[in-house]
């Protein structure tokens, strides 16, 4: 029993000061609890709250609510091509968005950067993105609709990180992942 309740004291310290190492961002319909070392910035966005958040080891953090905030899908309009036709080519050809791949590597799905999940939480989908490679790729979180206007539209919110250290990544996915909507 004595050691119950050492555990349970040692838990109870520790909750009291993670607390103190964590900040709070209100962004009116929900809240993100991000480590007090992650510095937020305002930038000035035309119609929408942009931000970005600078990590200790210089990782970067973007986030915007807005109508028209990005919805963080991976770009997929590449061509991929067996690489034996490469010495055919014509040499005048725009090759950015072209693969040239081993033929056992021809399924678009090889080359995505990023997963997709989504859940339903408090009346809202949340798209979650997050690398297939750590540190290679998109880490964050896209809502469609937090309100709708009739003349605007849906405002929307998005946040990532890109290329994100592995440390960087895991806490942004679990801060996305703790995001508390507002009643």
């Amino acid at each position: 029993m004595k050691k119950y309740t050492s555990y349970i004291f040692l838990v109870f310290i520790y909750a009291i000061f993670s607390c103190n190492n964590n900040q709070k961002i209100n962004f009116k319909y929900f809240t993100l609890t991000f480590p007090r070392e992650w510095k937020k910035q305002e930038s000035k966005g035309v119609d929408s709250n942009t931000g970005v958040i600078v990590t200790p080891q210089n990782d970067t953090i973007f986030y915007d609510l807005g109508y028209y905030s990005n919805s963080l899908t991976e770009k997929t309009d590449f061509k991929i091509y067996s690489n034996k036709y490469i010495d055919n080519l014509d040499s005048n050809l725009d090759l950015s968005k072209i693969i040239f791949a081993d033929p056992s590597r021809l399924d678009k799905d090889y080359y995505i950067k990023q997963n997709v999940s989504y859940e339903s939480k408090a009346g809202h989908l949340l798209k979650y993105i997050f690398p297939r490679k750590t540190g290679v790729g998109i880490t964050g979180l896209y809502i469609d609709s937090l309100t709708h206007d009739e003349t605007i539209g849906n405002l929307k919110f998005s946040i990532y990180g890109n290329n994100l250290k592995l440390s960087n990544q895991q806490i942004l996915q679990d801060v996305i992942h703790n995001i508390i909507f507002e009643k």
